[in-house]
């Protein structure tokens, strides 16, 4: 299952979706696109799944290629064959082993959590919510029990690449002085989007892919680095045109 987490429909037209063996491959159809705060089913078997999901419309396949319920590399990929998200998981411990293939799936227990740490995940109620909020879904409670993160971080920018805009998603579990700054290849910083002190919370910014100018930035390769305190952390973005 595909989440989008922005408020932005992304077109995911000719996405690759594999497992660990680089021959399994299935190609999301054309014009498939999943919208803000939505959901993208892949399935293997689409008579086995609306026979157990009949509700559920935002579904593609199938696929030819199973996953292991006893652990296996996921990855997902862009149509210009840059990943976009990858996990590798397992059925025993510090995985939850319920999720094993017999029943409960592995579902995150929140969608801002790193889904490459085992303990980001739980296993699910009977076979899980394909389509919609997962049973074992989790508000983050801080210390002082209001809704926030637990930890500052700098999530994946989505989509990546893009064309004319991207959304920059990160979290500030405390609140602290912001710096999120676009540099080029060569490191001059060519477009300041947050320079102020901001509040705990889940954090989205968007880039409309012009510079401190106004002009639109060149197709290539971007760095995006948020400094938060003590906190750094740089991810890679690139513009086509």
């Amino acid at each position: 299952e595909i989440y989008n987490p922005g408020d932005v429909d992304v077109d995911v037209s000719s996405w690759v979706f594999r497992d660990e063996d680089d021959t399994h491959i299935y190609n999301i159809p054309e014009e498939t696109t999943i919208f803000a705060g939505d959901y993208l089913v892949i399935v293997k078997d689409v008579d086995m799944f609306t026979s157990v999901f009949p509700d559920v419309v935002g579904f593609v396949g199938p696929f030819q290629f199973g996953l292991s319920g006893s652990g296996e590399l996921v990855r997902l990929f862009n149509s210009y064959g840059t990943i976009v998200d990858q996990v590798e998981y397992d059925d025993s411990l510090p995985w939850p082993v319920e999720a094993d293939g017999n029943g409960p799936t592995l579902e995150l227990r929140h969608p801002d959590l790193e889904n490459n740490l085992p303990d980001s995940w739980a296993a699910s109620l009977d076979f899980g919510t394909p389509g919609e909020q997962n049973s074992a879904y989790e508000t983050l409670i801080s210390a002082n029990n209001d809704p926030s993160p637990v930890r500052t971080s700098l999530h994946r920018v989505f989509p990546n690449p893009f064309n004319s805009s991207t959304m920059i998603y990160f979290d500030l579990h405390q609140a602290s002085k912001v710096d999120l700054i676009i540099y080029d290849i060569l490191g001059r910083a060519v477009r300041r989007l947050v320079r102020d002190i901001q509040q705990p919370g889940f954090k989205t910014i968007k880039w409309n892919g012009k510079d401190n100018t106004g002009r639109n930035v060149s197709a290539g390769v971007y760095f995006c680095r948020l400094q938060a305190g003590k906190f750094q952390e740089t991810i890679k973005i690139a513009v086509v045109k």
